[in-house]
């Protein structure tokens, strides 16, 4: 298992996991230094977390997820009492001043996201569990990370050497960024000047020719065309120009984290209020454009952001010693998953195996032979199912806060 250092990952993971005392006639499903997580615990996070799937999840396989959740969710348990459990041993506690600092840390990494949360009390106003669990996440959080960081950063050295060859790739990465920015700047500024003065069927025609031959994005095959589309579907530098640009004329270079675009609105179409059987319908345009693809020029990290940076990959590395170390001395059990009580090293022992099913009585022979059938009836298998969703992200790794897939339009 291999962990990382809790941040985003504690606050994005959609687990909500209890312990507690428990009564006796309640079924212990895993007990860790003797905190303990319930079935019935168990059963109605599970059910939260499908809820969170919101009715995709396939009838036929919906037994499936919630025994794949039902794992995850206990595996959490472990990993995070386990930690907890030696934060409180330590005698961690976070100040103001450093609990401010991770937050700042935090929300800085997602910051070019379209739509991250710019602040604690924003994505907890979001966060689909309530603001209470995103908040207790958050604290809990940040003090397995301190632990980390005094337990293991502070032993870790990082050579002045490799300092700073890595100070000169980055700059040298940020320098060719900025280099391909200012040629994509330059030819969409010339594509643009080709479709100056042009009007009606002529820049329509040639909108498309230059969109087919020069945009990054997919829309080129349809000669721009993004199709309609209301507001909040684009990053919000698009959708402003697109909304506001008068129809069948071409826009100054608009920029995103996608690149450089020119766009050209080529209809509009008014809000409708509800009445009677029709519904309300928002406002929406159509409109094309073209796409020069260019990342965005990244600020130039300081030198003690590269450090930390580099510090935090030897850490990961440290961890997994740690990890285990932290496993071989503490108690855990379970008979349903006794995979998590294997010390570092050991089998994990066996799964008690489910009772066997009873036999069916014999069917008594008829009396008769039943008459010929002239066509057997074929049992034909059920069609296999769609593929199984996507796996909540395990809290024991660390989220990396990436940019997003490149869409067909700007923002999907």
């Amino acid at each position: 298992m291999k962990l990382g250092i809790f941040g985003i990952a504690a606050l994005t993971a959609l687990f909500i996991v209890g312990c507690g005392k428990v009564g006796e006639s309640e079924a212990i499903v895993v007990k860790v230094n003797g905190e303990v997580l319930t079935q019935s615990q168990l059963d109605a996070d599970v059910e939260k977390v499908v809820l969170m799937y919101n009715g995709q999840i396939p009838a036929e396989q919906l037994e499936q997820a919630k025994a794949m959740f039902a794992r995850q969710l206990a595996q959490k348990f472990v990993e995070k009492t386990m930690l907890l459990g030696e934060v409180k041993r330590l005698g961690i506690k976070v100040t103001p001043a450093e609990r401010k600092q991770y937050e700042e840390e935090m929300f800085r990494r997602g910051a070019n996201m379209p739509g991250a949360p710019k602040s604690l009390e924003e994505l907890a106003a979001k966060h689909p569990m309530g603001r209470e669990y995103a908040l207790q996440e958050f604290e809990d959080s940040i003090l397995i990370r301190k632990m980390f960081e005094q337990e293991i950063g502070s032993k870790i050295k990082i050579d002045e050497k490799e300092l700073e060859k890595r100070l000169a790739e980055l700059k040298k990465k940020v320098a060719e960024a900025a280099e391909k920015s200012t040629e994509a700047e330059a030819k969409i500024k010339e594509l643009k000047k080709q479709l100056d003065g042009l009007k009606g069927k002529e820049l329509h025609a040639k909108f498309a020719e230059l969109a087919k031959a020069n945009s990054g994005c997919s829309s080129k095959d349809k000669g721009g065309d993004l199709g309609e589309f209301t507001r909040g579907r684009m990053l919000p530098e698009f959708e402003k120009v697109a909304f506001e640009l008068p129809l069948d004329t071409v826009s100054d270079p608009v920029r995103t984290h996608y690149g450089w675009h020119i766009i050209m609105t080529t209809k509009k179409i008014p809000a409708v209020e509800a009445k009677g059987d029709t519904p309300a319908s928002p406002e929406k345009v159509q409109a094309s454009h073209i796409l020069l693809m260019a990342d965005e020029v990244p600020k130039m990290p300081t030198k003690a952001d590269v450090e930390r940076s580099m510090k935090g990959g030897e850490m990961q590395k440290a961890m997994q010693g740690y990890y285990e170390e932290l496993r071989s001395r503490t108690k855990i059990e379970s008979e349903k998953y006794p995979e998590f009580a294997a010390k570092p090293g050991e089998k994990p022992a066996a799964a008690p195996k489910p009772a066997a099913a009873p036999k069916p009585a014999a069917t008594p022979k008829p009396a008769a032979k039943p008459a010929a059938v002239s066509k057997p009836i074929e049992v034909k298998p059920v069609a296999k199912p769609a593929a199984q969703p996507a796996k909540p992200a395990a809290v024991s790794k660390p989220v990396e806060v990436k940019p997003a897939a490149k869409p067909a339009a700007d923002k999907k």
